[in-house]
């Protein structure tokens, strides 16, 4: 992240003070999560069994800072942009099946993200751009307790992902 600010202020240091779409910005956010769910699925093949997915839900406190650079040379706009969240959003659900009940769970620690974008200016204050990110989030082991098992647990390791899209800004 230390690389990103520090190429980010070199960006900035090199264009002219005129560029009208030439700066930095950071923000920073807080916030809770909660979702809950409650699903009944019966299946007429097997008679006499149901599925209850009881609280498929998720809940915690999140934090989120962002930090961000434009460069603008002519008509072209150049971007680096970064964020780190904080969480704990633990997600579990409870499944009633066959007169045995089991208990899945997970949580989503910290994430952040790398993000670049370019786009041209069709007029002064209209930006058309492209995006593409990178993503990263630390996850807890999943486990699973039934009844008449112990918890087992699974590393799921931590979550990737790849973003491109596009957008207009004005």
């Amino acid at each position: 992240m230390r690389r990103l600010i520090v190429a980010m202020i070199a960006m900035l240091a090199a264009v002219p003070a005129h560029a009208q779409w030439t700066g930095c910005r950071v923000g920073a956010g807080v916030g809770i999560l909660a979702t809950s769910t409650e699903t009944t699925a019966t299946s007429s093949a097997l008679p006499g069994a149901s599925l209850v997915i009881d609280g498929l839900s998720t809940q915690g406190v999140t934090g989120t800072g962002t930090v961000g650079c434009d460069v603008q040379v002519g008509n072209f706009v150049i971007g680096a942009f970064g964020d780190y969240t904080m969480q704990e959003n633990e997600w579990k659900t409870t499944i009633a099946a066959f007169g045995g009940l089991a208990e899945v769970k997970t949580a989503i620690k910290d994430q952040w993200s790398v993000s670049g974008r370019a786009g041209y200016l069709v007029t002064p204050t209209t930006l058309v751009y492209g995006l593409a990110a990178y993503t990263e989030a630390k996850t807890d082991d999943l486990t699973l307790s039934a009844t008449g098992l112990n918890g087992l647990s699974w590393d799921v390791g931590n979550l990737t992902g790849y973003q491109v899209g596009g957008g207009i800004e004005a």
